[in-house]
């Protein structure tokens, strides 16, 4: 009898079709395997660390392919409330980026202290139940949705609420606009404050959305306008485009250690003659800290951007921002700190509001934050916050001393 061959399959390309959304089927009959040999690849590339069991759950397949591949078993997974990762145990610090969890969970509203970061899945093959169980799932879904389709037939469709919204973080209900423009207030009135840069994320407590950054495509697209490329070397590079800061640009990733990041600032599609590349803070391309120079209008050089790059369960490569800009303003012998934080992830701090730790606590509540047109009252002074740089280098502010007549309001309010 002779030995049966094994089939050599690059790990690598699996993952990426794995990640790419190819389901069981796909995979056998790309790869020429059965469903034993395609679990057993699965099992290695958990091994080896590359692929979580949390993705393998999550693909478009059935219980009972699940069920068969992985047989009866009880799973606990902790995820990290900072940057979404997964961890087979609670950590009191996440491994992945490396946020406290309990200051950071401090940092939030109250209500997002609730321990919901803990989940259980139990999986019991049935092979007799999983058709019918199925069919009802799949009955109960088209019925709710013409129910739902037939009640909302004739209304305005509802806003767009933001989905890549952490628990307890602000969402919004429509698409991001600019704040005040030049015909409503003067940008160029008002005393100009310059601020400073800071590497560090989620400033007094500020709330965050993640942005979109990556699709990671091994080849670049015929329209994406890719004229010169970087040296070759044996690194892997990903070719994709990036919207921040107001604009498109071409990207390039590679995956050498350090990684790099290659950015088209200038636009051209030569991916050589720019600032750069801008290296990851430790091996491995995601997940990663990576700090790049972003061009501005009216800013002669590049500005930083350092932010927090993952692998999301909603797909593609995402980034919390990972800095803020900051400064102060002196009323009356006192100091008030202010803090500019992209907390929509755009890349633009002009629509974003300012805020002023007004009482000192640590913290920017509601009532504390400005936009552009927008004053507060802080020991007899009135601060109107006329405009932020999109960069967030500067913002410009009003000083006013308050009218004797809106103090007899106050009072007149008080009582």
């Amino acid at each position: 009898m002779t030995e049966s061959k094994k089939r050599k399959i690059s790990a690598r390309e699996i993952l990426a079709d794995i990640r790419s959304g190819m389901d069981d089927s796909q995979l056998k009959r790309r790869y020429g395997l059965s469903d034993a040999a395609l679990a057993s690849v699965c099992r290695k590339l958990v091994q080896a660390g590359v692929l979580t069991e949390a993705e393998i759950l999550n693909r478009s397949r059935s219980e009972a392919d699940v069920a068969e591949s992985y047989g009866r078993r009880k799973t606990t997974e902790w995820q990290c409330p900072a940057c979404n990762a997964v961890s087979s145990v609670e950590a009191p610090e996440c491994p992945a980026c490396g946020v406290v969890v309990s200051k950071f969970l401090a940092r939030q509203k109250p209500e997002t202290g609730t321990p919901i970061f803990v989940v259980e899945a139990t999986i019991r093959p049935r092979k007799g139940w999983t058709v019918v169980l199925c069919c009802i799932a799949a009955l109960t879904a088209v019925g709710g949705f013409l129910i739902l389709r037939s009640g909302q037939k004739g209304r305005e469709k509802p806003p767009i609420v933001a989905k890549d919204v952490r628990p307890g973080e602000a969402t919004r209900a429509e698409p991001i606009t600019k704040f005040p423009t030049e015909t409503e207030i003067d940008p160029y009135s008002g005393e100009r404050v310059e601020l400073q840069f800071s590497d560090q994320g989620f400033p007094l407590g500020l709330p965050v959305s993640e942005g979109f950054a990556l699709h990671l495509f091994e080849t670049p697209g015929p329209d994406q306008g890719f004229k010169k490329l970087p040296p070759e070397t044996a690194a892997k590079m990903y070719y994709d485009e990036f919207r921040i800061a107001g604009r498109t640009f071409r990207v390039i990733t590679e995956a050498s250690d350090p990684p790099k990041f290659y950015l088209d600032a200038n636009g051209n599609g030569d991916l050589t003659d720019d600032p750069g590349p801008f290296m990851g803070e430790k091996s491995g391309l995601v997940p990663n800290h990576y700090t790049v120079q972003l061009p501005y209008p009216n800013e002669e050089t590049g500005v930083p951007y350092r932010m927090w790059m993952f692998l999301s369960r909603m797909g593609g490569v995402r980034f919390y921002p990972a800095c803020h800009w900051h400064g102060q303003i002196d009323l009356n012998g006192r100091t008030y700190p202010l803090i500019l934080f992209d907390g929509n992830a755009d890349g633009d701090y002009s629509n974003d509001p300012m805020g002023i730790d007004v009482d000192g606590d640590g913290k920017v509540a509601d009532t504390e934050r400005l936009k552009p047109g927008q004053d507060i009252t802080i020991d007899g002074t009135v601060v109107t916050l006329i405009s932020i740089a999109p960069s967030g280098r500067w913002v410009r502010l009003k000083f006013s001393e308050r009218s004797p007549e809106d103090e007899e309001k106050t009072d007149e309010s008080k009582e």
